[in-house]
């Protein structure tokens, strides 16, 4: 029984001459693709493939944060580099906790598109409508630290207090920093549920100065506050929120509120809040209006060193029904913000209830932005995954894939007895998709004793096994390929991000064995 590795995947896919036709298509730049017929974990696959061919930043939308996370575990098992602009994560126009962890995790994503890191951003449909504050703004916040710098370790501290970190006597938590002589540590801010290997799992480090200059840097954990033998040359710091609140942005945001339709005092109890604490409950609200005018996602694919960028709509049919619903719920929540309002009163209005912007302002329609002969199209490519079978459209290719479901057994051995040995016998490979190594041992191990059961009726070199937790399988008919992933074959069970894919439970493989 043979194991199968990722490159070999990739391979064996490239060979389908829908794929070659696809890779050869992107190479010319700023091209339409609607492509049908994806399933399963085939499209992270064809994204992989795409992204290998282009190098630089794709943006990848899909409808739902949870989508998000299944589009991150498979390019994780593909070895794709990520990055996860997560939405706030919020019903609308309810207020995050000052401390909560999206906000660094929504600003690491930001640093790292706007400094040009390549890879390919996931993107939640709610996240991708919303106003983010200009690139070149966010940009100017980043400060670079390396050694052999001279700092002044009190202004760098000083800056580090704006910027939204809270200084601490020890550092064990994102968004705490401390300085105790000639020693800082800093915990910045990381990204939300993404796989384990697939992302920095947090941004500690240790800066050791030797008087004003950076003697080194080296991670360190703050659990047990041991550090990393491996010596860091630079380190980019960004603030733990989108927006700094200096006189200059609090004054833009003030001129902007006054033209704003559904404030009472024209924004005038924000402003006051802003100018006296720097800070206020619900400031996710007012980051994007800080600025003279709104910027969207769009505008950061715009920021890379490559020709030109890749956007690729997941289930393209649904995103384009999406805003619709998300406009409906954010105008019956701030109907219901303004009744919460008016039933708590006057005394908790003025501690932590404010006026928001109305939902037309938070949320960017792009309606007609993708159009074959918009703007957009004739600076980037748009590849489209659609669920629906329809007419080629103008200006648009059109690429229909040999691409089925996998099948799921639900435990049922018989069943899948059958469908190997004819499978086998009619000369496709089969793929079981396994969450860790250790689990790809156990599952070979299983498929020998039941190959033994089977009296040799399937052939042992058409079966492969992959220590790659993909979400779902798939079949492509024009290779004769079939990738089952595992829990197809033992039954469904739910799937938790967070935790290490090397450490998953294997119960219902044991039972099997």
């Amino acid at each position: 029984m043979n194991t199968l590795s990722f490159i070999d995947l990739m391979r064996t896919t490239a060979s389908s001459k829908t794929v070659s036709f696809l890779l050869e298509a992107v190479k010319k730049r700023n091209i339409s693709v609607d492509i049908e017929g994806c399933e399963g974990s085939y499209g992270a696959i064809l994204t992989g493939h795409v992204f290998n061919v282009l190098g630089g930043r794709i943006f990848a939308v899909v409808p739902q944060e949870r989508d998000a996370d299944d589009l991150a575990i498979d390019l994780d098992a593909f070895d794709i580099p990520l990055i996860r602009l997560p939405c706030w994560q919020v019903a609308p126009y309810r207020e995050l906790s000052p401390g909560s962890a999206v906000f660094g995790g929504r600003v690491k994503a930001l640093s790292d598109i706007v400094t040009g890191k390549p890879g390919v951003i996931i993107i939640s449909y709610q996240a991708f409508i919303q106003y983010l504050p200009p690139p070149v703004y966010f940009k100017s916040l980043l400060v670079k630290i390396k050694t052999k710098d001279k700092i002044d370790t009190s202004s760098l501290a000083e800056m580090l207090v704006s910027y939204g970190y809270i200084r601490v006597p020890r550092v064990q938590a994102r968004g705490e920093f401390a300085l105790r002589g000639e020693v800082m540590d800093i915990f910045m801010g990381s990204y939300e549920n993404l796989p384990v290997s697939g992302c920095e799992s947090g941004q500690a480090y240790r800066v050791l100065f030797d008087f004003d200059e950076i003697e080194s840097i080296k991670h360190f954990d703050p659990i047990d506050q041991s550090t990393d033998k491996t010596k860091i040359d630079e380190i980019t710091i960004y603030p733990m929120k989108e927006v700094v609140w200096t006189d200059d942005r609090i004054k833009a945001l003030e001129k902007n509120l006054l033209t704003f339709a559904g404030f009472s005092d024209g924004g005038k109890s924000i402003i006051d809040v802003l100018l006296v604490n720097r800070t206020i409950t619900g400031e996710e609200f007012f980051f994007p209006f800080a600025f003279e005018r709104t910027y969207t996602v769009l505008d950061y694919l715009e920021t890379g060193n490559e020709e030109n960028g890749t956007l690729i709509f997941f289930n393209r049919e649904r995103l384009d029904n999406m805003f619709e619903i998300l406009m409906r719920e954010y105008q019956e929540m701030y109907i219901r913000s303004l009744r919460d309002k008016k039933q708590q009163g006057e005394t908790a209005r003025l501690h932590t209830l404010f006026e928001y912007p109305l939902p037309e302002k938070l949320l960017h329609n792009y309606a007609d932005s993708f159009a074959p002969n918009s703007q957009f199209a004739i600076r980037h490519s748009l590849i489209s995954f659609r669920t629906i079978r329809s007419e080629p459209k103008p200006g648009v290719l059109h690429i229909e894939l040999p691409c089925e479901p996998s099948r799921s057994f639900f435990g049922n051995i018989d069943y899948l007895k059958e469908e190997f040995s004819s499978l086998s016998a009619n000369g496709w490979q089969i793929v079981v998709a396994a969450e860790s190594g250790l689990q790809a041992q156990r599952i070979k191990s299983f498929f020998e004793i039941e190959k033994r059961a089977m009296e040799d009726k399937f052939e042992e070199k058409s079966l492969f096994i992959m220590s790659k937790p993909l979400t779902a399988g798939f079949s492509l008919s024009d290779i004769k390929l079939i990738l089952i992933q595992e829990n197809e074959i033992f039954g469904r069970r739910k799937r938790h991000i967070r935790t290490s894919l090397s450490t998953v439970r294997s119960r219902p493989i044991d039972t099997f064995v």
